[in-house]
């Protein structure tokens, strides 16, 4: 079964890490031959306070080069401008501080998925096939946060909304429904 940790600190950077070294053991089982693929949630752009902060990529960093030796694909499909969310919010300085690399998911390869929508309508939905891919070992940084539709924003939204090519994501959100009078 599945192990989680919960680290309590001042130091964002070294909680994740130290979280992340209390169940090394499962990590290493799970990561074996799969090339990690570090998927954060920079849903704006310009807010940090509704994406990943830097930091918290940075610890997850710190703890994976000390059990996996090879390239680390940072990916995210942002709702608005990838390259600009990661321009603004300095994930550009981790490529020369580790061996990383940064893929805009919205760019593709997708692969279509079929899904129920509302009144029973299937929508195609365009998703990135490097978060589809078994050989990748998938870790979700996502910021926990509120939201206007779903209450609360996790690490499940985070890939299974995150994956989605940026245009198409406007079908599965819909906005929260006015409740009716019965």
């Amino acid at each position: 079964m599945p192990r989680v940790s919960f680290i309590r600190g001042n130091y964002r950077r070294a909680n994740i890490r130290r979280s992340l070294e209390l169940i090394t053991a499962d990590i290493e089982q799970h990561l074996l031959s799969k090339q990690p693929v570090i998927k954060p949630n920079l849903v704006s752009p310009i807010i940090q306070l509704a994406s990943s902060h830097i930091d918290h990529i940075r610890g997850i960093l710190d703890f994976l080069t000390n059990i996996y030796q090879g390239t680390i694909i940072i990916a995210e499909a942002s709702c608005y401008d990838t390259e600009e969310a990661y321009r603004n919010f300095g994930y550009h300085d981790l490529i020369g501080e580790y061996p990383v690399k940064l893929r805009d998911l919205n760019e593709g390869p997708f692969e279509n998925i079929i899904v129920s929508g509302g009144n029973r309508k299937m929508l195609t939905l365009r998703t990135a096939r490097l978060l589809l891919d078994n050989s990748k070992y998938i870790i979700s940084a996502s910021k926990i946060k509120t939201h206007d539709t779903v209450i609360v924003s996790l690490s499940i939204k985070n890939l299974a909304m995150g994956c989605i090519f940026s245009n198409d994501k406007k079908l599965v959100h819909q906005g929260s429904k006015k409740p009716t009078d019965t």
